[in-house]
Formats: structure tokens, sequence, C-alpha cells
């Protein structure tokens, strides 16, 4: 992987050859405003899912419920652990995105893959051709490992908090771009394709 300050554009020259070189040109947002607009189904629609697959947030959500039809909610506010919460937001988000990485193929070596930090957490890009089901799993790797799986697991030995069901559902909604990206390739995407991601540009092949 290179190391980038910032997410890399769109490479023009290299959307032109694709398109040269008979690639087709995803039907998708031309910018990240509009992708997380059109996504907001489904943060609703992942956080959901975490709450029928996970137990302790099925209960939140039951009591939640129960405070509110009551009228009894209240919050407490402590500087140490708003602190504390804001670096574990940024490290989720980091982990967020090498979890997309590690699936990406020969992802260390790889110089068509590029990361960095920013204020706002981590970011993973590649123009690396990847297979279309590889693209699925890569795009919904985060989701599955840091609010199914792991929250799962932490549940079954003991070890789990609110604080834990906060980075997970809040995963889950950050996860929806991801999922919005999975379906736009899933309905435009032959099954036999492979895929290559130029920015907020991508381009599919198919090889039936």
């Amino acid at each position: 992987m290179v190391y980038r300050k910032k997410i890399p554009p769109t490479d023009i020259s290299l959307s032109e050859t694709l398109l040269e070189s008979g690639w087709s040109k995803l039907k998708e947002p031309k910018n990240l405003f509009t992708a997380v607009l059109l996504s907001v189904p489904f943060m609703i629609l992942n956080v959901a899912i975490v709450a029928f697959i996970v137990p302790p947030i099925r209960a939140l959500f039951t009591d939640i419920t129960g405070h509110f039809s009551s009228g009894g909610i209240s919050f407490n506010i402590n500087l140490v652990l708003i602190i504390a919460g804001l670096l574990a937001v940024f490290i989720l988000l980091v982990v967020h995105e090498m979890l997309h990485a590690v699936l990406i193929p020969n992802f260390i070596k790889s110089k068509k893959t590029f990361w960095g930090i920013t204020p706002f957490g981590g970011f993973v890009s590649t123009t690396e051709e990847i297979s279309k089901m590889r693209f699925i799993l890569i795009s919904t790797f985060p989701f599955i490992i840091l609010s199914i799986v792991l929250p799962l697991f932490l549940y079954l030995i003991g070890i789990y908090n609110g604080f834990i069901t906060f980075l997970v559902l809040l995963n889950a909604a950050a996860s929806s771009v991801d999922i919005l990206n999975v379906l736009l390739v899933i309905f435009q995407v032959p099954g036999k394709s492979n895929i290559i991601s130029n920015g907020f540009e991508t381009f599919h092949k198919s090889y039936e």
C-alpha cells in the first residue's frame, strides 16, 4: 500500500483508458454528499439488522422505547469519557478502513492501493482489478466483522457494555455507503465481471 495525505481523486486518464478498452462505467452518485444522502435508508436498515441479531442491542432498543413512553430518559456528561469516546470513534473508523484493505489482492505490496489518516479517520482506495464477488465481500466486511461478529463474540464471553453498543451502531450507520455501493454493483454488473474503482467512478467488464 502507498501512503497518501489525501484521498486520491479520480484519474481522468485512467477513466478514458478503461472506456477505450471496453470497460463500462457504473451509474452511481457523483460525490460523497449525494452518496451519503442516498444511503440514509441503509443506515436505518443496518441498525435494524444489528438490533435484530445482537441480543444486548435488541434489549437496549426495547428499553429506550420504554423510557420514551414513560417520559423518563436522562443523560450524564463526563468530559473524560467524551474525549475517550472521540478517540475510540477515530480508531473505529481507521479499523473499518483497514478491514476493507486486507481483502484487496496483494494489498501490502500493491502500488495501486492507497491509505492515509485524516482528522475524520482513515481511508483506503484502490485501482486494482477485483472480481465482482470480492468487491462485494470487501465492501461488506467491516459491517459484518465490527457490527455483527465482534459484538456477538464479546456478548458470548461476557465482555460487553453500553459504549461497545454505541461503537457497533456507529459502524453500522457508517457502513451504509458500502451497502449502497454493493447494491449498485449487484443490479448493474453481470455475474462474471471484474471491477476497477477510480475515485468516485467505478468501471466493470464482463468475462462471460
